[in-house]
């Protein structure tokens, strides 16, 4: 018997209509219509439920109908292989979040940093916090195991050592930043020229642009003769 008429039999033996049967499984009156008249099928959840709430074994519903069973055979081989490349896509995912939280989990850190406002006739509130932008996520990528404490500007007392870097570097302007930072562990620096455990303060960033461009870090340390 196919399957479709063994619903039908499960159906009119249970007293039930289409709609009834319809509510049961949370389909339209038209499907189970379609499925009596083999114009469609079930899927493997819906015949699960009619199995347990009529009491019939799946093998005596689909017995005798081949198509319903290469359906199901091909339903199944389908939905095993989508939970295999859901699983790999999973796997894959936590591997590209594992690998992003081992990259930056020593990250320099600049939570906390103090940022001293700026007072200057030569650079406005912008041009520095570009600046101070660029500065901290060049300390956040490569002073690993560091903690920024605080930044400022160098001042307009000492311009004149930012119009001899912008000659040295040969750009429209130059801004000098300085700085305080810690320094971690030594096995969490990535910079092992770094004392571990210190507070480095009067540490300088150099930044460089041509007039209408991005500042750029062109060089950072102590020993620049601030």
């Amino acid at each position: 018997m196919e399957l479709g008429n063994r619903i039908a039999e499960i159906r009119k033996d249970n007293n039930l209509t289409q709609e009834r049967l319809a509510e049961i499984c949370s389909v339209t009156r038209q499907t189970i219509s379609n499925w009596e008249n083999s114009k469609s099928y079930p899927d493997l959840e819906t015949l699960v439920l009619i199995s347990d709430t009529f009491d019939v074994s799946l093998d005596a519903m689909m017995k005798g109908d081949r198509q319903m069973v290469s359906e199901i055979t091909k339903e199944q081989k389908q939905v095993r292989r989508s939970k295999i490349v859901m699983i790999i896509a999973i796997g894959i995912l936590l591997l590209v979040i594992g690998a992003e939280v081992y990259l930056h989990l020593n990250d320099g850190n600049t939570k906390d940093v103090y940022i001293s406002d700026i007072d200057s006739e030569v650079y406005t509130e912008e041009d520095y916090d570009e600046a101070v932008s660029v500065v901290l996520r060049y300390f956040a990528k490569h002073y690993k195991g560091c903690e920024m404490i605080g930044i400022w500007y160098l001042g307009d007392d000492k311009f004149h050592r930012m119009k001899e870097r912008e000659k040295m570097y040969g750009v429209d302007e130059a801004i000098v930043l300085m700085s305080a930072f810690s320094t971690g562990s030594a096995d969490k620096l990535k910079d092992h020229s770094l004392n571990e455990n210190t507070v480095y303060s009067g540490w300088s960033w150099t930044l460089v642009r041509n007039t209408g461009g991005k500042w750029i870090l062109k060089d950072a340390g102590y020993g620049n003769d601030f």
